[in-house]
């Protein structure tokens, strides 16, 4: 088990009468920035995520290196000079479903989420809708928002503010096991 779902696992879990929480080893995390003189898209699939179905708490962590772009140029600027992942090396999400679903009961819900997205170091509060499929034994989301890389402090030299947009458009999507009872 790597490091940060070990993480993930112990904020989750470490609360009295947690509950039942699913767990998601590889997250599919997309960011695409339409710009007019290209656009720019980087793709993860290893991002983890723990879910607890009881109180809807929600935990995400992905390392920034992880994200591949179709040209190497783009992955090394983003890595290098906007992200600096070898000083931040991970985005996280903490949050939770305030809505009152029960999500131990088979359908597709319609959620907000709510809480706090850190990238680049830099923490803010952050809310979006998401679709939520629970089926026996797993559970399957499926959320789209937008991320102002300005917000996180991310530097865009002005010569190639025109290559960026000034909102980025973050999709998730994670299929959730049940988290088997340890011994």
């Amino acid at each position: 088990m790597t490091k940060y779902l070990a993480g993930a696992l112990f904020l989750l879990c470490t609360a009295p009468a947690s509950g039942q929480v699913y767990i998601c080893t590889n997250a599919d995390i997309t960011f695409f920035s339409e710009a007019p003189i290209e656009n720019i898209k980087g793709e993860t699939s290893t991002a983890v995520s723990a879910l607890n179905i009881n109180n809807g708490e929600l935990y995400f962590k992905v390392a920034i290196r992880s994200f591949n772009f179709h040209r190497s140029l783009m992955q090394e600027h983003f890595n290098e000079d906007y992200l600096q992942s070898d000083q931040f090396p991970y985005a996280q999400f903490k949050g939770r479903i305030p809505d009152s679903v029960d999500l131990t009961k088979p359908g597709t819900y319609t959620v907000k989420v709510k809480g706090y997205l850190t990238i680049h170091h830099v923490t803010k509060e952050c809310t979006t809708n998401g679709n939520i499929t629970v089926k026996p034994g797993e559970i399957i989301t499926h959320a789209v928002f937008s991320v102002k890389p300005q917000n996180y402090d991310v530097k865009v030299p002005r010569l190639l503010t025109e290559n960026i947009a000034q909102n980025v458009q973050v999709t998730v999507n994670a299929d959730y096991r049940l988290k088997p009872a340890s011994r």
